[in-house]
């Protein structure tokens, strides 16, 4: 039997839970004590029905972020998710090196993954089956049929900066079925003028978080 999921659970709990259950999980928790990680989470919290643009330098948690949201939102609300990567080759080593390990280690998501069946457990690369009506897909942004023929309600894009012109908006019509529930998440770690995703973050509310120094 599945075990209820509180649906209450902030994502920087869940964050918190996550980082004990992993092999060296210190530096999961690390980043999620950084001053900056929990008010945006809180944001994202308190949100349905909207688009995230988060913006950092490698190593500063902008993926870590998008990885323990969309670990929270299936175990808290189960549905379908998309998330996407430039390339084939990017996104399986991302499985591979980021992903999956957090699948692995998380006994709340091992709780729910399935094969659609009932049966324990579909450990593809590139598709995961869960329990309550959620899935979860990597998908190629170079792949046409990837940005185009795919359904989802919750839409992950990495490095969106370095997408090409309509590759954006091709896949946020992919959530066109969740007009009041969606999360659609953008993460970068910087912009160039006049892609689509510069325009996308000039749209936005630009919270940006100025570091105390040390000293």
């Amino acid at each position: 039997h599945r075990m209820t999921a509180p649906r209450r659970l902030s994502t920087l709990a869940f964050g918190r839970r996550l980082a004990a259950q992993l092999d060296g999980g210190a530096k999961l928790a690390e980043v999620l004590e950084r001053p900056q990680i929990p008010p945006i989470l809180d944001v994202m919290d308190d949100n349905e029905g909207a688009t995230f643009f988060l913006i950092g330098p490698v190593q500063a948690g902008k993926s870590a972020i998008g990885q323990i949201r969309v670990l929270r939102n299936h175990w808290v609300r189960p549905r379908p998710v998309l998330w996407y990567g430039l390339t084939g080759d990017f996104i399986k080593e991302f499985a591979v090196t980021k992903l999956n390990p957090l699948f692995d280690a998380c006994s709340e998501m091992q709780a729910i993954i399935t094969r659609g069946d009932g049966a324990r457990t579909r450990n593809a690369k590139d598709a995961k089956i869960l329990a309550g009506g959620g899935s979860h897909l990597l998908l190629s942004m170079a792949t046409e049929n990837d940005r185009t023929g795919k359904t989802g309600c919750d839409i992950y894009r990495d490095e969106s900066h370095l997408m090409e012109s309509g590759w954006m908006a091709q896949t946020s019509n992919r959530r066109a079925n969740y007009p009041e529930e969606f999360t659609e998440l953008d993460m970068s770690t910087g912009l160039i003028a006049g892609t689509d995703a510069a325009a996308g973050w000039a749209r936005s509310n630009q919270l940006t978080w100025h570091c105390r120094c040390p000293e």
